[in-house]
């Protein structure tokens, strides 16, 4: 898939986002596209409730280097990063204070790969801490890859 097809799939993506929150108990979800050395947010999003729309608005301002949030370490590792408490890692986390006002807590990001390179990281996130779990990390990345493929070949 190319970078400019992600980029045309906002429609597909928000699905994308919304089916898995819905399905998972998740409660955002979000789209990160590599923009030359830097990772922009995605129009594409979900969230469950209109409490979260500062959350995604004071988000709009960042943007993430290589190695750098949890955009860009999934970005630069091309694997998926689980983190369990997002409010409290700034060190990690550089949205820790956003978070804790939306009440944001466990972060998931999963990259979109496409002939080797990530041509996205999805992040999501819940309103409970949760541990990493490997299982569900798996199921995260195997459904996301899975719906991207179902929306590309309905195209």
């Amino acid at each position: 898939m190319e970078k400019v097809k992600i980029d045309n799939l906002q429609a597909d993506l928000t699905n994308i986002l919304k089916q898995i929150c819905e399905t998972s108990g998740w409660k955002y979800g979000e789209v990160w596209i590599p923009d030359s050395k830097l990772m922009r947010l995605h129009p594409a999003y979900y969230m469950v409730s209109e409490e979260l729309a500062d959350f995604r608005k004071e988000s709009e301002s960042f943007t993430f280097a290589a190695g750098a949030g949890l955009p860009g370490r999934v970005w630069m590792m091309q694997k998926p990063e689980w983190i369990e408490n997002v409010e409290l890692e700034p060190a990690i986390y550089y949205r820790s204070h956003l978070a804790k006002k939306a009440g944001l807590k466990a972060g998931l990001g999963v990259p979109i790969l496409a002939s080797g390179e990530v041509v996205a990281v999805v992040a999501f996130y819940n309103d409970v801490a949760i541990p990493p779990n490997e299982e569900l990390i798996a199921e995260f990345n195997d459904r996301i890859q899975t719906l991207i493929l179902e929306f590309k070949l309905a195209e």
